[in-house]
């Protein structure tokens, strides 16, 4: 009876352990939950951040001319690559802009599997990153926008919260884009502080000036370093296809593979 009892003593001991670490977990898991983190870039320590970039567009489908007599049409294809090293400064500009400038190194360039002698022109230009990663710049008037890659949250934000931006049209893509972003989650990687932030993209409108219909669709992961306030690495995938609305025979389809990773 004794030793029964000192069984049961010891089991109850043991469950209830057991319930107390797990009632602890759970309040530790949604205080998680609750907590809110402002995500901002920053000026770097020692002023530099250098990315290896690598970007593929597969041309899958460019169609150009009418089917033929025997009602056959062809569609062209093509494949695009890049390879490069991407060299970032940064400076100060005022409290909610930073300037940028980036130096091209070790450009790879590759066409239908054939590597190609180029080497993109230099640039001096400073551009102006708003702290939330809008970009413009410096001597462009508020509607020339450069492209953007990555728009962060005005408020803070929890774990699953998400935000939107619409990127107005420019000449390489004459429509509305929007993409919705959604903080997934937050770790640390590499003893860093990281939010991982998944996005995805659309657009489904008339370019009124070129008379085309452009459909994108898209998604994106980028892993930010939220005591830092830069990237660490990017992934993006997007398709865009293309029609005239007067000759929807004719189409464009392109397929955009990209990704940046921090090096030093």
């Amino acid at each position: 009876m004794i030793r029964a009892r000192s069984i049961s003593i010891r089991s109850a001991i043991v469950a209830a352990s057991l319930a107390l670490s797990c009632g602890v977990l759970d309040i530790a898991r949604a205080q998680e939950e609750e907590k809110t983190y402002t995500l901002s870039f920053k000026v770097p320590d020692g002023g530099t951040l250098t990315y290896h970039s690598q970007t593929t567009e597969n041309v899958v489908d460019h169609t150009v001319s009418e089917p033929g007599a025997d009602g056959k049409q062809e569609p062209g294809s093509g494949k695009f690559e890049t390879e490069q090293t991407l060299v970032h400064e940064y400076r100060p500009f005022d409290e909610e802009t930073i300037a940028i400038r980036t130096t091209i190194k070790n450009f790879q360039l590759t066409i239908d599997d054939k590597k190609i002698d180029h080497l993109p022109e230099g640039s001096d230009l400073w551009r102006k990153l708003s702290i939330k990663g809008y970009r413009k710049q410096l001597n462009k008037k508020a509607t020339d926008f450069d492209k953007v890659d990555f728009v962060l949250p005005f408020e803070p934000v929890k774990i699953g919260e998400e935000w939107l931006y619409t990127a107005p049209p420019t000449d390489d893509l004459p429509v509305y884009l929007t993409t919705t972003y959604k903080i997934r989650e937050v770790k640390k990687m590499d003893g860093k502080l990281v939010a991982v932030i998944d996005g995805i993209t659309h657009a489904d409108a008339i370019a009124p000036i070129q008379d085309l219909r452009v459909k994108v669709s898209g998604d994106s992961r980028v892993i930010f370093a939220i005591e830092g306030g830069h990237v660490l690495q990017t992934n993006y995938q997007i398709e865009m296809l293309t029609r005239p609305q007067k000759n929807p025979a004719l189409k464009y389809i392109k397929q955009v593979k990209t990704s940046m990773e921090l090096v030093e």
